[in-house]
């Protein structure tokens, strides 16, 4: 058993305000990041209704190593959605792809179909960009911005997902 002195049972209590404030102000700001991520979520989503792109399909993700994501698919044309991957850590991906409800490759017609709808997406997105700023989203540290192209094409398992609707 150990005796404390006064002084030592000031300098505890002390250590133990630090810790208390250190936790508090992590825990601040890991709310901060949480809420800030859900108005960006938010924020892209309405703009994309705006658009008229309508929410067709979720799925949250944890991948083996524990990293987590949520994916939202948008109604894009026939057979085709816009698929929203939002990561843990911020990171946001856009991509187009056909849908089925297998795994599989897309055959060279639908690429080549798939490849007009990339270039007509994006020819949209600088309006998605312009829209989101407009509700304070900044689009910043932009990884890659890969160009329309046929080996990109994919297509997307939506027996993966949850679907609320039919893409048609």
């Amino acid at each position: 058993m150990k005796l404390m002195a006064a002084g030592d049972q000031v300098l505890v209590a002390e250590f133990g305000d630090r810790i208390d404030e250190a936790v508090n102000d992590q825990v601040h700001a890991l709310a901060a990041k949480i809420e800030e991520q859900q108005y960006i979520s938010e924020s892209l989503d309405q703009v994309m209704r705006d658009m008229g792109y309508n929410v067709v399909g979720s799925r949250e993700v944890v991948k083996k190593s524990g990293r987590k994501f949520r994916n939202e698919l948008y109604h894009f044309s026939e057979g085709s959605v816009v698929n929203v991957t939002y990561a843990a850590n911020g990171q946001i991906s856009i991509e187009l792809g056909g849908v089925d409800t297998c795994d599989r490759e897309p055959s060279e017609e639908e690429s080549s179909v798939l490849c007009d709808e990339m270039v007509e997406f994006c020819d949209e997105f600088p309006e998605i960009e312009r829209r989101l700023k407009e509700k304070g989203v900044v689009l910043m540290n932009r990884i890659s911005m890969l160009p329309p192209a046929e080996e990109y094409a994919q297509i997307i398992n939506v027996s993966d997902f949850n679907m609320t609707d039919k893409v048609d």
